[in-house]
Parts: C-alpha cells; sequence; structure tokens
C-alpha cells in the first residue's frame, strides 16, 4: 500500500510529539527496496536500545522494519552480536534506573516492575530457594527452615511469606480433600432422606 506524502504529514499534523510523528512516518511510509545492512544503522540501533527503548521502538525509530530485523538476524552473524549487546544496553538502562530511584518515594515502583519484567521476560514470580525447605518435609519442619533461614539472611521477608503461603495453600487444599467426601456423603444422605 503506497501511501501520498501529503496524506502522511496531514496525519502527522495531530501528533504533538516529534518522536511520535517520527515513529508514525517511520511506520506508514515504505521505501521502495528492503533496507541495506550498515554500520550507522546498527550504532542508530544501539543507541535507542541503551536508552531502555524495546526491540520494536528503537526499529521504528531507526526505520528498519521488524522483518529485515529477524532477516538480519539469520543472515548476519554480527547482527545478533549488535542484537544481544543491545538487550544487555536495555537491561542495564532499566537496572540503573531501579538503582537511582531507590529512595525516591514518588517513583512507581509497581509500574517499574511490570515493565521491567515484561521487557526482559522475567518470570512474573521467581522460585524462591530456602535450604532445608522441601515439598517431602513436614510443615512444622519446612516452617523451622524459613524461620533459620530468615535468620541467617538467606531468605528474605517476602520470600519468607511466599512459601508460609505455600504451606497454608497446601493445609487449606489437604483439608478440603478430607472435606470434600464427607459434604458427598452428606449430600447423598440429604437427597435419601
Amino acid at each position: 500500500m503506497e501511501v501520498s506524502n501529503q496524506y502522511v504529514d496531514e496525519a502527522a499534523k495531530g501528533i504533538l510529539d516529534s518522536r511520535a510523528k517520527k515513529r508514525f512516518i517511520n511506520a506508514v511510509t515504505k521505501v521502495g527496496r528492503p533496507t541495506e545492512y550498515c554500520e550507522k544503522l546498527c550504532t542508530d540501533f544501539l543507541a535507542h536500545r541503551a536508552i531502555g527503548k524495546t526491540i520494536e521502538q528503537s526499529l521504528l525509530e531507526v526505520g528498519i522494519s521488524d522483518t529485515t530485523y529477524y532477516r538480519w538476524l539469520q543472515e548476519k552473524p554480527e547482527f545478533r552480536g549488535v542484537a544481544k549487546k543491545g538487550k544487555y544496553l536495555a537491561k542495564a538502562f532499566w537496572d540503573e534506573m531501579a538503582e537511582d530511584n531507590v529512595d525516591n518515594r514518588s517513583f512507581n515502583f509497581l509500574l517499574f516492575e511490570s515493565q521491567y519484567k515484561r521487557r526482559h521476560n522475567c518470570s512474573e514470580s521467581a522460585p524462591v530457594d530456602c535450604p532445608g525447605f522441601s515439598e517431602e518435609n513436614s510443615d512444622v519442619v519446612n516452617i523451622q527452615a524459613i524461620f533459620k533461614s530468615i535468620a541467617n539472611k538467606q531468605v528474605s521477608p517476602d520470600d519468607a511469606a511466599k512459601l508460609m503461603s505455600l504451606i497454608k495453600t497446601k493445609q487449606e487444599v489437604t483439608v478440603m480433600q478430607e472435606i470434600l467426601p464427607r459434604l458427598d456423603q452428606l449430600e447423598h444422605q440429604v437427597k435419601n432422606n
């Protein structure tokens, strides 16, 4: 689909932010031939990754299509290195932002955390490593292991709370497994009476 420059200019007038305007123009205008691989595009791509932008944002800023990006990843070993560096640069940017705002009360850590996890493909909950905690242990032994790990600073209080929640859930499931057959029996008795 060919878009006329007049239409693009008219549509872009409503966009006040110059960065958004540039992304919009790059997204809707088509170049007649595929983008040629060059060092300048790689450098520009890395510059955008270094300020924390996603791959998609960086591609739009530089004017590379996602098809070209993935083709270069397959065909050009040097570009695989560029993409890997970009990943580390973006992650470093977000890590530094977290460090810089540790004491900033107005910084929205919940929003930051969700963005960080989404951008870096982190799972929402990482497994907790607590020495002495095992599914095979009794609840009492596991609770003792949790308190000992907190005292030895091997487990954070938040992670300890996650483990305690697991124990509580296990207990509730066990109780439910015992209660459900009894409820079925009572329901059957009520229907028969």
